[in-house]
């Protein structure tokens, strides 16, 4: 049987029929002439996911899933498909008896952290350790086990590449080059990733995205740097964590799917602005995991998406001299656009 590659939403899944297949009618939804590939290289791809799952129609565990809540955490088949299309890919793929509704858990308790669209367990746990309980010698966990997903978000920013640095003018005239580096070590205040005294560079992907994050006012005056990579720099980034497909790396499924939850909660730590209000302590937790990663020696910084601008990217760079400020200018806020969603 031959599946269509638009039966899916996973990238690998996705790469491999387009660079594996050929053209030919999907036997799941009746598309002709559509890039397609025989439903056994899929399930080869898939083995080892479909390998931990199992039935479990008459728990009442509340957090186990439906298949369809999986899908949707995951993105492994396409959300186009009609149900009976989507019914029959599954029955092929994970045996007979699965449907959308189909109650699961994991094999051998080996997800047993695994909780669908709640924080990460074993964040917090991280996060209070750190915080109120020992800071410099941790025993709570290793974090070098986290080392063998890393390769699912090694990205690399090529040379010449163009970031942006943005701040607010306290005059007239447009800050200085200097001024739009990175700031100097008795100056450097404790961010979400870097601790008091230890500077990092932190830069956006896009002009948009520098200009929301700086949170500037109606009629603010803002210098806005433009930064060039000197040479190729190497990130982790973790903007991705929750695009990578868990089917492209030789890494351990059931570890890919268990520890991911700490990775999005640490992503989703690192994007929050920083408040007035926000305590020092509260930085600790993502400082902590972010000077992990550069003694590592692996990366020059790590990327992670933004709050204020969504789809936007931002950057910190351990080493601000990968990169070199070839302009700058001046612009000023004309307008501000508010959008709200009513909660109660």
């Amino acid at each position: 049987m031959n599946v269509g590659v638009h039966c899916f939403d996973d990238e690998y899944i996705i790469e491999r029929i387009n660079k594996l297949g050929q053209i030919g009618n999907c036997d799941f939804t009746g598309k002709i002439d559509v890039q397609v590939a025989s439903i056994e290289i899929i399930k080869g791809l898939m083995s080892d996911f479909i390998s931990l799952i199992e039935t479990d129609d008459k728990a009442t565990n509340v957090d186990l899933l439906t298949i369809e809540q999986l899908n949707k955490e995951y993105n492994f088949l396409s959300e186009e498909l009609k149900v009976y299309e989507f019914d029959k890919l599954l029955e092929t793929l994970f045996g007979k008896g699965f449907s959308q509704t189909t109650k699961i858990k994991f094999k051998y308790d080996l997800l047993s952290s695994f909780e669908l669209h709640k924080e990460s367990q074993q964040w917090e746990e991280f996060s209070n350790r750190i915080k109120y309980v020992r800071r410099f010698f941790g025993d709570f966990f290793e974090l070098n086990k986290f080392e063998s997903l890393f390769e699912f978000f090694t990205k690399k920013i090529e040379k010449g590449e163009i970031l942006y640095r943005g701040r607010v003018n306290q005059s007239d005239d447009k800050l200085s080059d200097e001024e739009m580096k990175m700031p100097p070590k008795n100056f450097a205040r404790g961010g979400r990733a870097n601790p008091d005294g230890i500077a990092y560079l932190y830069l956006a992907k896009e002009k948009e995205t520098t200009i929301h994050e700086i949170r500037s006012n109606l009629y603010d005056s803002l210098t806005i740097a433009h930064f060039k990579a000197q040479s190729n720099i190497q990130v982790l980034d973790l903007s991705q964590v929750k695009k990578v497909s868990p089917f492209r790396s030789s890494a351990s499924i059931a570890e890919f799917l268990e520890n991911r939850p700490f990775l999005e909660k640490l992503e989703y730590e690192l994007r929050k602005p920083i408040r007035k209000n926000d305590l020092p302590i509260e930085y600790l937790p993502t400082q902590y995991f972010c000077e992990y990663v550069r003694s590592l020696d692996m990366f020059d910084g790590i990327v992670y998406g933004s709050a204020m601008h969504k789809g936007g990217k931002n950057i910190v760079l351990f080493n601000a001299n990968k990169v070199e400020i070839i302009k700058t200018e001046k612009i000023e806020i004309e307008n501000i656009k508010y959008t709200f969603t009513q909660v109660n």
